[in-house]
């Protein structure tokens, strides 16, 4: 009898140990914050309900620190009771994320859900994309990143859930990227249509040359004759011009003229 007593006493302090221990593992987070985690809801469309600035700030909070979200997410506040719930808050608040930023999201809740610290939906989730990603891996379905994604979720779909394995083979094959098929879907056409993701980055591979601009050929331009040099003139100085002159002809004719008549008048005195 005593023993069984002891016993008794020793799991209902384990059970307390325990329970205090889940009440102490909680990722601190800003009030606001765990606020929302705790009372708002995730809508059809993959939007958020409350207030858009207490919308805003979550996204806002959500994108700078997913990582560690994702990672420490059964120690936030569970939203309505379900770890599913609050990993949902996070997908539809990542969906503001730029598209590569978002292919790694995705590809840590495939880890997570792989080692099993968040729900396999979680990845259906995320792969189907929440409000503005929704589609976005269905039409990136060529892109070799997107396509590895996707056969890692394929290994996480129950063996009886026939509709989410044959929804991710033809979201591989390229078959719900069909516009037939795309728009008649569950894509929600007031996110317009989903971003492109951008070629992948390759490590170490060496940056494409920019080829060098061909010089153009320039325009022979005119080269002006210069003017000969005029004389430089001596300052303060000013050059008189040497002008030649050259005696008249008509002082000489009339001179010969008169010697010739005052000859003339002696001859004729003396005759």
């Amino acid at each position: 009898m005593i023993g069984r007593k002891w016993l008794n006493l020793f799991v209902a302090l384990a059970v307390n140990l325990v329970g205090t221990a889940n009440e102490e593992k909680r990722f601190p987070l800003p009030d606001s914050i765990a606020a929302f985690f705790a009372t708002q809801t995730q809508l059809d469309d993959g939007g958020l309900t409350g207030e858009e600035n207490e919308k805003r700030s979550f996204r806002l909070y959500v994108c700078e620190n997913w990582k560690t979200l994702l990672e420490h997410a059964d120690e936030l506040p569970r939203n309505q009771g379900q770890l599913g719930n609050t990993v949902g808050l996070i997908g539809g608040a990542a969906a503001q994320l730029d598209p590569t930023t978002y292919l790694e999201f995705v590809k840590k809740t495939i880890e997570l859900a792989e080692t099993g610290k968040i729900p396999r939906q979680a990845v259906f989730d995320q792969i189907s994309g929440e409000n503005k990603k929704n589609g976005f891996m269905t039409m990136n379905y060529a892109d070799p990143r997107v396509g590895q994604l996707v056969k890692r979720a394929q290994a996480l779909v129950p063996k009886d859930d026939d509709v989410t394995a044959s929804w991710l083979k033809d979201l591989l094959s390229g078959e719900l990227a069909r516009p037939e098929n795309f728009f008649s879907g569950n894509v929600s056409v007031n996110n317009g249509l989903p971003e492109k993701l951008p070629a992948e980055k390759k490590e170490g591979a060496a940056r494409p040359s920019t080829p060098a601009a061909t010089p153009a050929l320039s325009t022979p331009v005119a080269t002006a004759t210069p003017a000969p040099l005029s004389p430089t003139p001596v300052v303060g100085k000013i050059p008189v011009p040497v002008v030649e002159r050259k005696s008249p002809v008509w002082p000489w004719l009339v001179g010969i003229a008169a010697l010739t008549v005052i000859a003339l008048l002696v001859w004729k005195s003396r005759t």
